[in-house]
């Protein structure tokens, strides 16, 4: 991969996942604005219908609503660039769910208000939020290590190897890739200023090749970001298992 060939200097923004070695924005970086619904709690009433729906809590679920979710925002997300989702228009989100409209339609968007509104410090749309958007979409509960808030924006490579509710850890060497995969990059000095990437796997193409769904990696033009913040949704990149930069496992959906 090119973008790791960047100086050192640029490590400190690795896929644009994160720029700084501080922790993201706390509780509130917007202000307190949005009333979001504590991981794992029932306040959405998103799913009352009872109506199976393409975006269950599943492994393929999840891939099928981050596919979407990324061709939708693709064309709701324009003002500062095709897919580009930043803190000043932030809303574009809230138009390319409810579009797609998955179970839990509120919960997804109150991860992207919660973490973008007035977030100057960070204020590009990462990686992170990207994937507990979808998983709270999908799950009602977004994605996060058991010991670090969601609203605390836990850095990709802090996520390696730990307890994550509704997750299982699946050992590179024991299991292979699946639809709904949440994939990550390892840190190479501990989470201080390389902040990791993480992904999910939209598609499956043979045993070591599958398409991501991410954010923050690609820029408007498709190609690499080279670590700087970009915002920009996308689900073009292929991965390969034989990525050094891969994390020794990953995260699947319980049951998936």
């Amino acid at each position: 991969m090119t973008s790791w060939s960047a100086s050192p200097l640029a490590l400190l923004v690795v896929l644009g996942c994160a720029n700084s070695s501080t922790t993201g924005p706390t509780s509130t970086p917007g202000g307190g604005g949005s009333q979001v619904p504590p991981p794992g709690g029932s306040e959405s009433n998103d799913a009352g219908s009872g109506a199976p729906s393409a975006f269950a809590c599943s492994g393929a679920g999840i891939a099928a609503y981050a596919d979407r979710l990324v061709n939708v925002a693709r064309t709701t997300c324009t003002q500062d660039g095709v897919g580009v989702v930043e803190q000043d228009d932030y809303t574009c989100m809230r138009t390319a769910i409810d579009q797609v409209d998955p179970p839990y339609a509120s919960a997804s968007f109150d991860v992207v208000s919660t973490l973008l509104a007035g977030n100057t410090q960070y204020p590009f749309y990462e990686c992170t939020y990207f994937v507990q958007t979808v998983t709270a979409g999908a799950c009602n509960v977004p994605i996060s290590p058991a010991s670090t808030p969601w609203t605390d924006y836990p850095f990709a490579c802090s996520f390696i190897d730990q307890p994550v509710q509704g997750f299982q850890w699946i050992a590179k060497t024991q299991g292979s890739v699946q639809v709904g995969d949440i994939l990550l990059y390892s840190s190479s000095d501990g989470c201080r200023n390389d902040p990791g990437h993480i992904m999910i796997v939209a598609e499956v193409i043979d045993s070591s090749h599958f398409r991501v769904a991410e954010a923050n990696d690609l820029t408007v033009n498709g190609t690499p970001g080279n670590g700087a913040d970009t915002g920009v949704v996308s689900n073009t990149r292929i991965e390969t298992l034989d990525d050094p930069y891969l994390a020794p496992g990953w995260f699947r959906q319980s049951g998936s």
